[in-house]
């Protein structure tokens, strides 16, 4: 194995150890099938497999998170081919953000990378303005040692509560408007996929599936039943803020160990301002489906 390819492998690993899954690519294109790992962890035997001597970067899947719960992300800093109004105002955004592992990117851009508590949704719609990009769900970042991308500091990732949030209320700052939740998006994704029970809050009996979230659960999936239940009790019970803090409150003494009251706080915050919407596809409601005694999917 080449030097090049010696130091792209021990990159790997060390994003491997965290908990994340590598792809291989070759001018930034993946260089094997790699949509499998959204959903299933890399045996140690697949990351041995995959082929390096082709290689000339790495990659890490975004929107899966590790056995702690954090998603990896990266804030995309793209100066190419923009007008210097608009790269300035990116600037401006980026003296908002906490501090993290900064690399430079083949055109002189910037990624900022992060590990996120809450699964962060790639956006794009903020290019032309203030030129940048959120790299998250779906999507594949490269990260140094890869061709052309080198660090720019010697800092670690920076966990934050919402990589999302985070990255819109900067946008905020500089005076970037926000755009709403997607309209046709909204149209089409219901809870629990009753189009009937839609725009109305539901009154019925709670589903296993948010009487098992109401159970509390272990570090590394508290983010991930907090998000759904808080969204459960914002966006389709449609309860006040205030109550569903209370509630929140009371699910949290369940928890193994309890979350802080500032991640609680950021859940709820997160639930309400992106009206986050779950379905009976979703992989972990789903997992903790009981349709038998489920008067919604009845």
């Amino acid at each position: 194995m080449q030097p090049e390819n010696e130091q792209l492998k021990q990159s790997a690993l060390e994003y491997y150890h965290l908990g994340f899954n590598v792809i291989l690519v070759k001018g930034k294109q993946p260089l094997h099938e790699w949509k499998r790992w959204i959903r299933e962890r890399q045996a140690p035997q697949d990351l041995e497999e995959l082929p390096w001597n082709c290689a000339d970067g790495i990659a890490i899947i975004c929107g899966t998170p590790n056995s702690q719960g954090l998603y990896f992300c990266a804030i995309d800093f793209d100066v190419k081919n923009l007008p210097n109004d608009v790269v300035e105002k990116g600037r401006q955004v980026l003296k908002g953000l906490r501090i993290t592992r900064i690399e430079q990117t083949p055109s002189g851009g910037q990624h900022w990378l992060y590990l996120s508590y809450t699964k962060p949704r790639s956006i794009s719609a903020y290019h032309n303005q203030a030129a940048l990009e959120l790299i998250g769900e779906g999507k594949l970042c490269i990260v140094a040692p890869s061709k052309g991308y080198k660090r720019l500091n010697d800092n670690s990732l920076t966990v934050v509560p919402d990589a999302e949030c985070m990255f819109l209320e900067a946008l905020k700052t500089v005076g970037v408007k926000i755009e709403s939740v997607n309209k046709a998006e909204a149209e089409t994704k219901v809870w629990f996929d009753r189009t009937d029970l839609a725009g109305k809050p539901y009154r019925g009996p709670a589903p296993p599936c948010i009487k098992k979230l109401c159970e509390g659960t272990r570090e590394g999936q508290r983010n991930e039943y907090g998000i759904r239940l808080a969204s459960y009790f914002l966006n389709f019970r449609h309860i006040k803020p205030k109550k569903v803090k209370r509630l929140m409150e009371e699910w949290n003494r369940w928890n193994k160990p309890p979350l802080t009251s500032k991640e609680l706080e950021n859940i709820i915050k997160s639930a309400l301002e992106h009206g986050y919407v779950y379905g009976c596809l979703d992989p972990i409601l789903h997992s903790l489906c009981n349709r038998e005694n489920c008067q919604i999917a009845k």
